[in-house]
């Protein structure tokens, strides 16, 4: 078996982190709870390896020796054989199982899934553990109410399109008496865990963590999947704890069938893994941890407000609620009583995005303390969820002024900065936006994730040298980041500096061969160095290493359409057509190629659907014009040219085009008025098309016009488009 390919820790959360809401269900195994303080498989399999000695050995046996010689050791199912023979009672696991895992609390890695999953990113989490600790996470730190089913009779009523998140517990619950711990447990799943398991199967991708893959039932069903190319659809990232640690046979053989949808990646510690996801998705840290006494004063606060008459009347009651309040005195008093609940209330409503129930929290809130930057930070957020969900830019300007507020008001407290930079990144606004991430880094100057936004702000703003510096810096730091290394190249090739651009996406392409961002980056590089066949082969191997991905293939078509092949990308971009049926830019260069290989009856539906997705866009509507030209449509040309020229009133290519088409319809006076505007901002331009005019004979051409397209289509080809076909005509 060829080795295996373990893709870097990093480039696994950047694409988890990128991917849509629900892309991704999640698996977790007894590794995740390790630092919650569950044991391991392995440490129980110790535990009774021990245990089997001191019951069965012959006195004077040696321990390692006697293991070694028991059928059970180290087989694939060694935890479970043993279980079994040393627990043959049903009830006699479930008590060996309940003190293991009544002890562990949540640990880091579960708090910041607790998050992810409370922001929608994640909806479904299938588990093999016995513990609780995902749902007690969902409770205790983000006060979220997850629906959770350990029992194989009430699986099949969980409906997948539902917007509350599920935690399926495939091999039970401790608190129940059947765990699925035996030989013949594992051996299968019962028939609707293993049916719902298909069922999200065919819907999302998924991630799995902690989990070494040892038990038959879950692989089986997995194998069964990965049958199906409907399967997985964004495919299975499943962290191994180191690369050269042996795994499962029935694993590694998975990974090796299905390696574009299977891939292994190196994931050492759950823990860190979860917080850099929850990094990577710029998510805030719940309440709880950010305030845990306001956190917790608010919790008591209800349950004393909670309190009616009847159980104050009770003498128990009302002692504890004496006791209570005077506990808490002090506390309510510094964190404002109802106030803190409010707070509390409104960061739970916006993490499961119910900005109605935030929104009547926050005012409530603020009306005690109008100038807190916590809360006026939280309307902010609710402002900018009601405006995205209503469509209204009036809410969302609102949203970022309470947010310039809250910096005001607090200006160390760096949540509504993050939100700011955010807000203005979308609207490209690129110079305020890097002013506020400049004094965002002096506030948390350790956050290389903000740097890296820095950077590319740097880059959009044109500000390419001070791009280039922050990315040398952060590869200091982490040189062997592929993101870093293509971002790099990427910054190199805009200051046109391409050999060292190509140089970069080599290191790039080196260091993570499976992924197809960086062969297109090379592609791109070796093109404009006029390798040709290289950049071809590049963009082949990233079109094999991701055929699915519309924007490749749609890269793929540009690049042969630039080299004057468009037979070669009509394909291509026919298929990224196909996979983004409402990308305008793909429509428009399929109408391009269509053009250029002289088919520009073909190439008109496309560009009429390019221009209703993208109406202002002055390309689109310049070789709207073009086609129009050439399939006789002069006034929808004009028109066209017309409006992609008051789009862009630099746009060389739509000015020459309009003088040809003013010349060819007997319009010399606006064909010079034409020529005259293009003359201000492109003169070399101007001249080109004065020297084809003046070799062209008078005007009044429209119908030597309209044939020079069925001219270019007879002739199979128009290497470079219409327009210079159509020229080469007219001068004979």
């Amino acid at each position: 078996m060829a080795e295996l390919r373990i893709l870097p820790q990093e480039q696994v959360i950047r694409l988890v982190a990128q991917a849509d809401p629900r892309e991704f269900s999640v698996l977790l195994g007894a590794g995740a709870s390790r630092s919650s303080g569950v044991p391991l498989a392995s440490e129980m399999i110790g535990e009774w390896r021990e245990l089997a000695f001191r019951e069965q050995a012959l006195a004077g046996a040696s321990f390692d020796d006697w293991c070694k010689a028991q059928p059970w050791f180290e087989s694939p199912a060694e935890y479970s054989e043993l279980f079994e023979s040393l627990y043959p009672d049903e009830r006699a696991r479930q008590k060996y199982v309940e003190p293991k895992v009544e002890g562990a609390f949540p640990g880091w890695g579960y708090l910041y899934l607790a998050n992810i999953i409370r922001a929608g990113h994640f909806n479904v989490v299938f588990t093999t553990n016995f513990d609780d600790l995902v749902n007690v996470a969902l409770i205790k730190y983000v006060g979220y109410n997850a629906v959770v089913c350990s029992a194989d009779s009430s699986v099949a009523t969980i409906n997948a399109s539902t917007e509350r998140a599920k935690i399926i517990k495939l091999h039970g619950d401790y608190l129940f008496k059947h765990l699925k711990n035996t030989v013949d447990d594992l051996e299968r799943l019962d028939p609707n865990m293993h049916g719902k398991f298909g069922e999200f199967a065919q819907q999302c991708g998924m991630l799995v963590l902690g989990y070494a893959g040892r038990d038959r039932s879950i692989m089986q069903v997995l194998a069964e999947q990965l049958a199906d190319d409907a399967a997985f659809p964004t495919g299975i990232y499943w962290g191994v704890h180191k690369a050269d640690e042996p795994r499962p046979d029935v694993l590694d053989a998975l990974a090796a069938k299905y390696p574009r949808r299977l891939r292994l990646f190196e994931c050492p510690d759950f823990d860190v893994f979860m917080a850099r996801l929850h990094e990577e998705k710029r998510l805030s840290a719940p309440l709880s941890i950010q305030e845990p006494v306001t956190t917790a004063v608010a919790g008591f606060q209800r349950l004393i407000e909670q309190t009616g008459e009847a159980a104050r009347a009770n003498a128990s009651i009302k002692q504890q609620l004496d006791h209570l309040r005077e506990q808490l005195k002090g506390s309510i008093a510094q964190a404002g009583s109802d106030a803190a609940f409010d707070l509390f209330e409104a960061h739970i409503a916006l993490g499961n995005r119910d900005y109605r129930t935030g929104r009547a929290r926050i005012d409530k809130y603020l009306q005690q303390k109008p100038n807190d930057s916590r809360g006026l930070t939280l309307l902010g957020t609710a402002l900018a969820m009601q405006g995205e969900e209503e469509g209204a830019e009036r809410l969302s300007e609102d949203a970022a002024a309470r947010w310039r507020d809250a910096i005001k008001t607090d200006p160390g407290w760096a949540p509504p900065r993050y939100n700011l930079v955010n807000w203005l990144s979308i609207r490209r606004q690129y110079i305020v936006a890097i002013s506020e991430c400049e004094e965002l880094l002096r506030l948390v100057p350790k956050d290389l994730m903000l740097r890296r936004t820095l950077a590319q702000l740097y880059f959009s703003a044109g500000r390419f040298s001070d791009a280039l510096k922050t990315v040398d810096a952060l590869i200091q730091l982490n040189p062997d980041q592929f993101e870093l290394l293509l971002m790099r190249a990427t910054v190199l090739e805009a200051m046109g500096l391409i050999p060292e651009a190509v140089s970069a996406a080599e290191r790039a392409t080196r260091l993570a061969p499976a992924e197809p961002l960086g062969h297109v980056m090379l592609a791109q590089g070796r093109a404009r160095l006029g390798k040709l066949q290289e950049a071809s082969a590049s963009f082949m191997q990233a079109m094999q290493l991701d055929p699915h991905n519309p924007s490749i293939r749609m890269q793929a078509g540009i690049f042969f359409c630039t080299a004057n092949s468009p037979l070669q990308a009509i394909p291509h971009l026919e298929e990224a057509v196909s996979l983004a049926p409402e990308s305008a830019e793909a429509h428009g260069w399929l109408a391009q190629a269509y053009a250029m290989a002289g088919r520009p009856a073909d190439a008109v539906p496309h560009i009429e659907r390019a221009v209703q997705l993208s109406p202002h866009d002055s390309r689109i509507l310049s070789t709207a014009g073009r086609i129009f030209a050439m399939t006789n449509r002069p006034a929808d040309a004009e028109r066209h040219l017309q409006e992609a020229i008051r789009q862009n009133p630099a746009a060389p290519d739509a000015y020459m085009a309009l003088a040809m088409l003013f010349w060819g319809t007997q319009r010399p006076r606006e064909c010079n008025d034409v020529i005259a505007r293009l003359a201000q901002f492109a003169p070399a331009a101007a001249q080109q098309v004065q020297q084809q005019l003046s070799a062209m004979g008078p005007p009044g051409l429209m119908a030597r016009f309209a044939s020079a397209g069925a001219a270019a289509q007879g002739a199979g080809g128009g290497q470079g488009g219409w327009l210079p076909e159509l020229m080469k005509f007219l001068t004979k």
